[in-house]
């Protein structure tokens, strides 16, 4: 698994713990602006994640002359 994988996985259970601990109701008000203000902040990371990654496929599906070629074709 590659590094940014990895930490993709670790911020999307990080989110989904926050998630849960916010839908309990448990929380004061100014732990669940923490909680609410850590989870803006690895939704961002894990975003931008997402962004490297597909700029990456999309420069592996690019042909010589710029436009996109199908690496493969299921028949």
């Amino acid at each position: 698994m590659a590094a940014a994988e990895e930490g993709f996985d670790l911020i999307y259970g990080r989110l989904k713990v926050l998630v849960e601990k916010l839908e309990q109701g448990s929380l004061t008000l100014e732990e669940s602006l923490r909680t609410f203000e850590e989870g803006v902040a690895l939704a961002r990371r894990g975003h931008a994640i997402l962004d490297a990654a597909e700029k990456r496929v999309e420069l592996l599906v690019r042909g010589p002359e710029g436009e996109t070629v199908v690496p493969f074709r299921g028949n």
